[in-house]
C-alpha cells in the first residue's frame, strides 16, 4: 500500500548526554540530580569508568533523581546518555556542521550581509567606522609618546641622556604593524651640561631613548627630517641638517653637509650655547613587539 500524505522530512537525530564526573551526591556517592527528568530506568544509560551499569539492578530513578546502588566515587569517569530521549529534527544539532560540509565557495559576502535581527554582519571599511580603537601593546595600531634626550657616542647607557635641564623634550609616536613614525623636539635651557655614562665634549651627538628599536635587517637605514633648529655653536651658514638611524639602534645621528659628504654633529654644538633646539620627524621599521 501506498505511503499517504506527505513523505517525512530527513531528520537528524542528537541524544543528550550529562557528565557527572566529579559531583559528590546526596547522599553521597549514591544520590545524584539528572538534567532531565525521566520515567524508567531504561531510558538512559550510565557508565562509570567507561562500564555500562544494568538498569534497575546498579542504579535506580525517579523523575530526576538517579539513585546508585554502590559508591561511585569523585575521581570515577561517570556520565549519563539520555537514550529515551533522542529527538528527530529538520536542521542539523548545534555544532554539528564541520568546514568540509560546506561547498566550495558557499559563504560569500552577501550571504554574511545581515542576521535574522537585521544587523550587519560584513566587514564595513569605510574610513568613519574602521578604526583600531584597542591600543594596547599587542594592537595592528596605536599610538604613544616618549621622552628624547641628549645623548653621545662613548655613553654607556646611551638612553640615560645627559646631566642638564631641557626648555622642551616631548616626543610623540604612531605605530601601524611594524611601521613606526615618530616626531620630537628638543631644546636646552641653558649651556650647563655634564656628559655623563663615558660621554663628553667633542663626541659625535645621539639622539636617544626612541620608543622602537629600528629592524636588526642588515645594512638598514632610516633617515629623519629636520623641520627646525636654533642657536646652535660652531654651525656653517647655509647648511640644513637630516637624521640618520641604523639597523638595530634606538636613536639617531644629526648629520649636516658642510662640503661633498655629511658630517656628523658634536656634542659642543649645543653645549656651548643657551636655547640650542632641534626637531626632527621620519618613519622607521621595527622587530619590537
Amino acid at each position: 500500500m501506498p505511503y499517504l500524505g506527505p513523505p517525512p522530512s530527513q531528520t537528524f537525530v542528537a541524544v543528550d548526554y550529562q557528565d557527572l564526573t566529579g559531583v559528590t551526591g546526596s547522599p553521597v556517592k549514591r544520590g545524584f540530580t539528572l538534567d532531565n527528568g525521566v520515567t524508567s530506568a531504561n531510558e538512559i544509560e550510565v557508565f562509570v569508568n567507561n562500564v555500562r551499569q544494568e538498569p534497575g539492578v546498579a542504579y535506580t530513578v525517579s523523575g530526576t533523581a538517579l539513585t546508585m546502588t554502590g559508591d561511585v566515587e569523585t575521581t570515577d569517569d561517570f556520565y549519563v546518555v539520555y537514550q529515551g530521549k533522542a529527538v528527530g529534527t529538520v536542521g542539523p544539532p548545534d555544532a554539528s556542521v564541520t568546514t568540509a560540509k560546506l561547498a566550495s565557495g558557499a559563504v560569500t559576502r552577501a550571504k554574511m550581509a545581515n542576521d535574522l535581527s537585521g544587523t550587519n554582519l560584513a566587514i564595513d571599511t569605510t574610513s568613519s567606522t574602521f578604526k583600531m580603537t584597542d591600543l594596547t601593546s599587542n594592537a595592528f595600531y596605536r599610538t604613544g609618546t616618549f621622552i628624547p634626550v641628549f645623548s653621545s657616542a662613548s655613553s654607556t647607557d646611551l638612553h640615560a641622556g645627559v646631566v642638564g635641564t631641557y626648555n622642551y623634550q616631548r616626543g610623540w609616536y604612531e605605530r601601524v604593524g611594524d611601521l613606526v613614525h615618530v616626531s620630537f623636539d628638543l631644546q636646552i635651557i641653558s649651556s650647563s651640561w655634564t656628559w655623563i655614562n663615558g660621554g663628553a665634549s667633542g663626541q659625535t651627538l645621539y639622539i636617544a631613548n626612541l620608543p622602537f628599536a629600528a629592524t636588526s635587517d642588515t645594512g638598514y637605514y632610516s633617515t629623519f627630517t629636520c623641520a627646525y633648529f636654533a642657536n646652535l655653536s660652531g654651525w656653517s651658514a647655509g647648511y640644513w641638517m637630516q637624521g640618520l638611524m641604523v639597523s638595530g639602534e634606538r636613536f639617531i645621528r644629526p648629520h649636516y653637509a658642510p662640503a661633498t659628504s655629511a658630517d656628523a654633529l658634536l656634542t659642543n654644538h649645543i653645549n656651548t650655547i643657551t636655547g640650542a633646539r632641534m626637531t626632527f620627524s621620519g618613519s622607521y621599521r621595527t622587530d619590537d613587539a
